[in-house]
């Protein structure tokens, strides 16, 4: 038998690297450009991202292209696979886009087309959002001068999280989106070269403070937001309406906000409204860009997920000047101080949501309190302030 020693995965992918360098590539379009503007000595900063739907990370991704400074940076954008219904804002926003189309998960055109286009446009930093695309951008940037930077939105698990924590221990930068993001990262077994924490921010002056009215006959609204999925936990928040609907408090609506990632999830959802008969207290709003005007309609929020790295819906309500009710996970507890600026309960207790629900229902002052502390809490969380610390890592990462 012939001994040998196998190659290190990094030194396979250099190899597969070298190899694409000697292919023609003819498979994607060249970027658009959207600005001949003089960018003699910016700095040139790749964004990428899958495909651009209306999601949370991908409206950040707006702010950024809208809010950082162009007389410093010169900003490019690339969406891997496809368009989405984001993609025409950011076109108009970047300075230059492509799309890559990719056909498959792992698309070997996709990689030499970011390579090519990193080299040829002198790219400096490159920043992901999603384990595919950071895989992507570290395998074709292996021997370019570009520094990799991440923020990680979400956790993953399975071999996509071996892979993504193969990655991003060669990046030059992991963001997180919260303290107790970070700590579940490092639980979690990844190793980044460095990891810092800014928190996701939003653009405080499209909010305004909800004025509440004394008016025995309305119906009172309770809704949340966020796509249908397992980890957003529809159910918990539907099982502690019903549960006030049987106590008597028919004055109520449940108003739900989103699309649909997980289509068990929802069939779970409208299957425990018909078992029940209690259509006629929710409602679907299906996925909405106006998300100002939605919350204008509620009186209290509600975040029941058992998992998530940030809460920026969450956000939105407090900044709306909506009392919110949280499930005990930790950048929920992070956002609202540990019951400070909001209440809670223990994950999945729709007896103790239901509790907390009745409590502001039939205290009109403890709803405006606490409204009024959320609304304070949230001009903790400005798109400016993200913005300025976005700005410094990408300083000091080239320093």
């Amino acid at each position: 038998m012939n001994n040998y020693t196998p190659l290190h995965p990094s030194r396979l992918i250099q190899a597969f690297c070298h190899y694409l360098k000697r292919i023609e590539f003819t498979g994607n379009s060249l970027p658009e450009q959207r600005s001949q503007r003089n960018t003699k000595g910016m700095i040139r900063i790749l964004y990428t991202d899958d495909s651009l739907p209306v999601g949370g990370k991908e409206i950040l991704l707006l702010e950024y292209l809208k809010r950082i400074e162009r007389d410093k940076f010169q900003v490019h954008l690339i969406t891997l696979s496809s368009t989405g219904a984001l993609t025409d804002d950011a076109i108009k926003l970047a300075d230059a886009y492509t799309c890559m189309k990719r056909k498959h998960k792992f698309d070997p055109w996709v990689i030499l087309g970011l390579r090519r286009y990193m080299r040829d446009n002198k790219i400096q930093i490159v920043h992901t959002s999603q384990w595919i695309d950071s895989l992507y951008v570290y395998i074709a940037s292996l021997g370019l001068r570009a520094k990799r930077i991440s923020t990680i939105h979400g956790y993953i698990s399975g071999w996509r999280r071996r892979v993504h924590k193969l990655v991003l221990g060669q990046f030059e930068q992991a963001i997180c989106v919260s303290q107790s993001s970070r700590d579940e990262l490092i639980r979690q077994g990844y190793q980044a070269k460095r990891f810092s924490v800014i928190h996701n921010g939003i653009d405080l002056s499209k909010f305004r403070k909800k004025s509440f009215y004394n008016d025995a006959e309305k119906k009172l609204i309770i809704g949340m937001t966020g796509s249908f999925r397992k980890e957003r936990d529809h159910l918990t928040l539907l099982g502690a309406v019903h549960r006030l609907i049987k106590a008597g408090y028919k004055n109520v609506e449940l108003l739900f906000f989103g699309g649909v990632l997980d289509p068990v999830c929802k069939d779970d959802v409208l299957n425990y409204i018909l078992e029940n008969e209690i259509g006629s207290y929710v409602k679907f709003s299906g996925v909405q860009r106006n998300i100002l005007e939605l919350l204008s309609q509620l009186d209290i929020y509600v975040a029941s997920s058992h998992s998530e790295t940030f809460g920026l819906a969450l956000v939105e309500a407090m900044a709306s000047g909506l009392p919110v009710i949280v499930s005990e996970i930790p950048p929920f507890m992070e956002i609202i101080e540990n019951g400070k600026y909001g209440l809670y309960f223990e994950k999945g207790n729709y007896k103790k949501l239901a509790m907390e629900i009745e409590f502001l229902m039939n205290n009109k002052s403890e709803m405006i309190h606490y409204g009024a502390l959320a609304f304070e809490r949230s001009t903790e969380f400005s798109i400016e302030s993200n913005i300025d610390q976005l700005e410094n890592v990408y300083r000091k990462i080239l320093d």
